[in-house]
């Protein structure tokens, strides 16, 4: 997983120059059983997030590390952050705080992660932003 976060950083690093990218990539991470063409969907859709509330620019911090029995993957921005009121919605299909898109980004993401038996949160970034964690499931 740790390869497939830095390919797909080389490409947004590229063509959103306005913004820093970070990564914090335990080295204690084994292989585990993912999809990959899923999971690079899950991050595409995380990251996709968190630059389209970033035009002027911030921070993107991508984080994966090892908690007992699973992995955690967590895209962390400095943006305006995620409401209380809204965040009980963001997973639902065809929801959206943006005049464009679909609304389908994080539902379709929501559903990858629990095919691979896992969960997403979303809280805030403090002092400002959201954190978005993927937590899934790693046999031992």
């Amino acid at each position: 997983m740790a390869g497939m976060i830095t390919d797909t950083l080389v490409l947004y690093r590229e063509a959103h120059k306005h913004i820093g990218f970070f990564t914090d990539i335990a080295p204690d991470i084994s292989s585990f059983q993912f999809d990959p063409v899923q999971m690079k969907r899950v991050l595409i859709n995380l990251l996709d997030n968190a630059v389209g509330i970033l035009p002027e620019g911030g921070e993107i911090h991508i984080e994966l590390k090892r908690k007992q029995n699973s992995v955690l993957l967590s895209v962390a921005d400095n943006g305006p952050g995620i409401s209380d009121k809204v965040k009980p919605r963001l997973f639902e299909p065809y929801f959206s705080t943006r005049k464009s898109g679909t609304g389908l980004g994080l539902a379709i993401t929501h559903t990858i992660v629990a095919e691979h038996n896992g969960s997403i949160t979303v809280h805030g970034n403090v002092p400002t932003g959201s954190v978005f964690t993927v937590e899934l499931p790693v046999d031992t």
